[in-house]
């Protein structure tokens, strides 16, 4: 076995939070939008897991990012996908997972000429919305060295909650 990286978890229980205005932009995906998704999908991981093992090649690494997209698709993966269509472009995509009262973000990534414009808050912003007629707790899971994700989850009252170490074989 090799280690790979350091994953963080975060949490979040939403109760407490203000309900934000909802961007137009941000709908639910449909099947037509799947090739979009999976192109975003895979173009846009680095700091994963796959990525970072050296013995997967980034190409593997990124095809495993979009069978993860095409599944929900298929059905076998995921409760809900957030878009954020600007005109026709999809520029960025949210996740989830429901088991019982949790909310997992499964996987969520703005392209990347697309980032720093807000988008992935407004994408965490409708998942909040959209689950929040039940007593929710919001988890998602990142690696420490993926600076940005975690600086934009702590904005949104996500804290640390565990760690693991990720080891390949």
């Amino acid at each position: 076995f090799y280690l790979i990286t350091t994953s963080v978890l975060l949490q979040c229980n939403y109760k407490h939070k203000v309900i934000y205005p909802e961007d137009k932009r941000v709908i639910f995906a449909e099947k037509n939008h799947m090739q979009q998704l999976e192109d975003i999908a895979y173009n846009s991981f680095k700091f994963d897991r796959f990525h970072k093992d050296q013995n997967i090649s980034n190409q593997l690494a990124s095809t495993i990012k979009k069978k993860w997209i095409s599944n929900f698709f298929l059905n076998q993966r995921g409760d809900q996908c957030f878009i954020f269509l600007n005109k026709n472009d999809i520029e960025g995509f949210l996740l989830t997972i429901k088991k019982k009262n949790k909310i997992f973000i499964d996987l969520i990534t703005v392209k990347e000429n697309a980032r720093g414009k807000g988008i992935g808050t407004k994408l965490i912003n409708k998942m909040f919305n959209y689950y929040n007629k039940k007593n929710f707790e919001f988890l998602v899971g990142t690696q420490i060295n993926n600076i940005a994700s975690i600086k934009l989850y702590q904005s949104l009252g996500f804290k640390f909650i565990d760690y693991a170490l990720v080891w390949h074989y």
